[in-house]
């Protein structure tokens, strides 16, 4: 499993949002509203979300490695290795396709693996109360739904839901991986899931 085309895709998407700041752009419109939903700085808050969108995307090579890394080191890969290779391939292989592909069509792509992978965990979680791999970008999902809009961000989770339910239906029941090992697992070099940054989520109340 590699991850270098994935990270190639990145570079170049991030390359073209510093030269034309055409996601940027496409943000600013929308502050006002986004404001009600998530905490953004004063001033330059279309700056801390194109900040916070190229971590998020950076991110998501970097949790299919981990869980790559996970999957080997607690001998579940073969569990594990079909759902990184969804993931891959919603990068390759595009839902929507865009020529000249942008930061906000890699951001799609990089929402529909980081919610795979939830996806995975959740269903382990109702399963055995623990997740299967040391990862929650739980916050980090929400704000890019709110990112892309309702109408955008529900039609991909569709898509996830559908693919995590029929890829875990391929596995009979109880043959998920035994997780209640220690978690010490190493990390890979380029597996290193941001920080919290300055744009959170609003809570209510």
């Amino acid at each position: 499993m590699t991850t270098r085309a994935i990270h190639e895709l990145i570079d170049k998407a991030i390359a073209r949002e510093r030269r034309t700041h055409e996601f940027q752009r496409q943000l600013e419109p929308g502050i006002d509203a986004l404001r009600r939903r998530l905490r953004l700085p004063e001033p330059d808050a279309s700056a801390a979300l194109v900040d916070f969108v190229i971590d998020y995307v950076r991110a998501a090579p970097g949790a299919l490695d981990l869980a790559a890394s996970v999957g080997r080191y607690l001998d579940f890969y073969d569990y594990v290795a079909p759902f990184i290779y969804l993931a891959e391939d919603f990068f390759l292989h595009p839902v929507e396709n865009s020529p000249n592909a942008g930061l906000q069509c890699v951001l799609r792509e990089a929402f529909l693996a980081h919610r795979l992978i939830e996806e995975v965990n959740d269903h382990h979680m109702r399963l055995h109360q623990r997740p299967l791999l040391p990862i929650d970008m739980t916050e980090a999902n929400i704000i890019v739904h709110h990112l892309l809009g309702d109408a955008a961000a529900i039609r991909l989770e569709s898509l996830v839901a559908a693919t995590a339910a029929r890829q875990l239906l391929k596995f009979p029941a109880g043959s998920e991986p035994d997780t209640s090992r220690p978690r010490s697992v190493p990390m890979p070099a380029r597996s290193r899931l941001p920080a919290p940054t300055r744009v959170r989520l609003r809570l209510e109340g």
